[in-house]
Formats: structure tokens, sequence, C-alpha cells
């Protein structure tokens, strides 16, 4: 007899409400950690080069650290 375990992931934390952006190399997510209870945005990056998801990731970290708007 097979047995077959789930591994849960981090996705596995969050539903997706809808969909609210897409842009060149990614969409963009209304969604809902699980956990927490709170609303979020998930943005999933499409298969780009290593070189474009670098400066994708700066360009978010900066926006961490700066003003943001709440869902």
């Amino acid at each position: 007899m097979l047995r077959t375990e789930e591994k849960k992931t981090e996705q596995d934390d969050y539903d997706v409400v809808r969909k609210v952006g897409r842009g060149k190399y990614s969409e963009v997510f209304e969604g809902i950690n699980i956990d927490k209870n709170e609303k979020c945005l998930i943005k999933i990056l499409k298969p780009v080069k290593k070189k474009k998801i670098s400066r994708e990731i700066k360009i978010l970290q900066n926006l961490q650290r700066g003003p943001c708007q709440a869902v």
C-alpha cells in the first residue's frame, strides 16, 4: 500500500479573491491570509530572466519601506 502525504506550503496559507491588475512581468490578486484573516495582495511573477526578477524584487522592497495603502 502506498501512502501519500500532503505537505503544506506557504501558498496554502492564502486564498485568492480576485484579480486586481497585471503588468509586463506579473499579475496581482487580492487575497486573504487564512491564518490571520487579513486582506493582502498576491503578486505572481511570470517566468522571466533572473535579472528582471531581481529588479522587480528591489522595487517591491522599496515599496515596503515607504508609505503603503491598505486594500
